[in-house]
């Protein structure tokens, strides 16, 4: 692909932490604004523990006392067998809550581990989100898609949700996938100075791209099971042990 005046190939950074503001690191600060934390100072010395002083004497245990008679036990005879009552069959109890309703991941928020539910979709999507860095001398910036989400992904299904600019714009921002798997990225006219661009991708499992498939009756309840039934730690840890 040739590189023409104004366009540019760059990388895609998969970075966690948010590029969002990173444009306004140069710019300077109000005036009363915090700066950086400086380094931390040295540690200071170990406090002194003085002696430990002497051990007491240690206590005197009296003599055991003498064991008191054991008394007399007198066990009375069985009487008979009542009747047996004829069990009644009480109201039925209201409905229990619905269980897990599929895959979820559990975390501690807000002092309770709480559930975080996989998205469910007629196909299986994989998604990622990658930071691309416009220049202000670029206008268009191609990108290649990671090939390892590349290769877990059906052939063409790879497209771009949303893009994200750290600043405001005076247009919209043009994007697409080639065929190559590059990400082609078009700033509007007039667009300020430099800026990052945070990037959603989208694409079918490899293998898995069919909508809505169908299963038997016994397959989906047995997935069910297999879902709602509880994490055991050490079964995991013997299993990986084998």
């Amino acid at each position: 692909m040739h590189e023409r005046e104004g366009r540019r190939t760059a990388t895609l950074s998969y970075e966690v932490t948010s590029p969002l503001g990173a444009a306004l690191e140069d710019q300077p600060r109000a005036e009363g604004s915090t700066g950086s934390t400086g380094p931390t100072g040295p540690t200071g010395p170990a406090p002194h523990t003085g002696p430990t002083g002497p051990t007491g004497p240690e206590p005197r245990t009296g003599p055991t006392g003498p064991t008191g008679p054991s008394p007399m036990t007198s066990t009375g005879q069985t009487g008979p067998t009542g009747p047996s009552p004829v069990p009644k069959t009480g109201p039925t109890g209201k409905t229990g809550p619905t269980g897990n309703p599929g895959k979820a991941v559990m975390l501690e928020l807000g002092q309770q581990w709480r559930a975080l539910l996989c998205i469910e979709a007629p196909v299986a999507w994989f998604f990622d989100v990658a930071q691309l860095r416009m220049e202000e001398a670029d206008t268009e910036v191609l990108a290649p898609i990671d090939p390892l989400f590349v290769e877990a992904c059906e052939p063409g299904s790879i497209r771009v949700l949303s893009t994200q600019p750290d600043m405001p714009l005076p247009g919209t921002l043009g994007v697409c996938v080639t065929d190559d798997n590059m990400v082609v990225v078009r700033r509007p006219q007039d667009a300020p100075r430099s800026l990052s661009v945070t990037l959603t991708l989208a694409g079918a499992r490899r293998g898995a791209a069919a909508r809505f498939p169908v299963f038997t009756e016994g397959q989906a309840r047995r997935n069910e099971a297999f879902w709602n039934q509880p994490f055991d730690p050490s079964a995991e840890v013997a299993a990986a042990s084998e």
